[in-house]
């Protein structure tokens, strides 16, 4: 690998300026985009309609004009399903025209991009200098980027939300923590494992203040916009559930056991999927615990933990599609660390760098021919790679970088 890191880190980095451009691109079709689903969001909070912000109806009348579907056409909306402070997030980009938000959106992307790649570059500390920037251009020339720009997603966010959660924890800045776990919940079901690490690891203040600032947002918002969205979230996400090919939810895309289980029983069958899925996620949160209240209680193992806890959050999620893949981007950065801690086990380094490739291929020559998507068979290999890694886990700390 050392004779070959300049031309990787080189091209790596040449295919990244390429996939930026790709999703400028893509992202002048901007009607397509998930983008329009938050913009709906914000919207209908902005005009006060915050107690119909999960109501159809409401979302297709206020989408249609800049989609382009016939009016009162429910079948052809991008249904917005995310928490009610997503939707509140939105709402200063809903000041501005439809089209001309949405190249903002992308605007900020690149810039939290451009951050994640920096924080990366400073926590890998004193790491060989061409060992960080192919690091750091793997990530950069990662495919999924394109797919976050042009579908104007919160990927982006969402990965730096979760890495910085950990990254906090290990500076004991609990108020930090708890800033970016809340931050993390525009997509809630990605936390799930973090809240357990959190409960698990005993991490009690950062909790405190994350029950702090979720009841003080909850509590304001429900002064100014009223308190009917948030019951409503939760009965639009029971009901969502059942939405298979429809309004933008495609359960037969996602790479997750939700996802494989869909492919495997078909659309019809949504009821048998929901429920071993559901099952499957109970369990994989109890095998979760036992590894975790088995492991050492020292600092050592809990970079070990936190990663485990991402990718069974990511696997186990009742949804994940491809731009959501940005998440490996925290466990594989731990891997990568830990074997600068020791240089081995050698085969680690290779490992790290193919995951991005492997997952490109998987997008582009199988979609589910073999009952399942290598995308989620790649994640799956992640997994396996994090367990057998346990042991290295337990012996090495990972020293964090000096603040940022």
């Amino acid at each position: 690998m050392r004779d070959y890191r300049s031309i990787l880190t080189l091209t790596n980095i040449i295919i990244g300026l390429c996939l930026i451009l790709t999703g400028f691109v893509w992202g002048f079709t901007p009607d397509i985009s998930d983008y329009a689903s938050f913009y709906t969001a914000g919207e209908i909070v902005k005009t006060d309609q915050a107690d119909l912000l999960y109501d159809m109806k409401t979302q297709t009348d206020v989408q249609q004009p800049y989609r382009g579907f016939k009016p009162g056409d429910v079948s052809n909306l991008l249904i917005y399903v995310n928490p009610p402070h997503t939707a509140i997030f939105m709402i200063p980009l809903t000041w501005l025209p439809y089209t001309v938000s949405f190249f903002v959106w992308y605007a900020i992307n690149l810039c939290l991009l451009a951050y994640i790649l920096w924080l990366v570059f400073q926590d890998l500390g004193n790491t060989e200098s061409a060992n960080k920037w192919l690091a750091i251009s793997a990530i950069f020339g990662f495919h999924t980027i394109s797919t976050v720009l042009f579908l104007g997603t919160f990927s982006f966010l969402m990965l730096l939300a979760t890495y910085q959660v950990y990254r906090s924890t290990q500076r004991e800045q609990w108020f930090k923590a708890a800033f970016w776990l809340f931050i993390a919940t525009f997509k809630f079901q990605f936390i799930l494992f973090i809240g357990l690490w959190l409960v698990l690891q005993r991490y009690w203040r950062a909790l405190f203040w994350f029950a702090l600032i979720c009841a003080s947002f909850v509590g304001l918002s429900s002064l100014i916009w009223g308190w009917d969205m948030w019951p409503n979230y939760l009965d639009i996400g029971s009901k969502t559930l059942n939405f298979f090919d429809q309004n933008g939810l495609k359960p037969s895309k996602t790479l997750t056991l939700r996802g494989t289980l869909t492919l495997w029983f078909g659309n019809e069958n949504k009821q048998l999927i929901n429920t071993i899925a559901q099952i499957g996620l109970g369990l994989a949160a109890i095998v979760y615990t036992w590894f975790v209240w088995r492991s050492p209680k020292h600092p050592q193992q809990q970079a070990w933990n936190y990663s485990l806890a991402v990718t069974f959050g990511a696997l186990f999620s009742l949804h994940m599609y491809g731009h959501d893949t940005m998440l490996y981007v925290t466990p594989v950065l731990l891997l990568f660390q830990l074997y600068q801690q020791r240089q081995q086990p050698t085969w680690l380094p290779k490992y790290c760098l193919a995951l991005p490739w492997l997952s490109f291929m998987g997008t582009i020559l199988l979609e589910g021919e073999l009952g399942i998507r290598l995308p989620t068979l790649v994640a799956i290999s992640l997994l396996v790679v994090i367990i057998r890694l346990r042991p290295q886990y337990q012996a090495i700390k990972l020293e964090p970088a000096s603040i940022a």
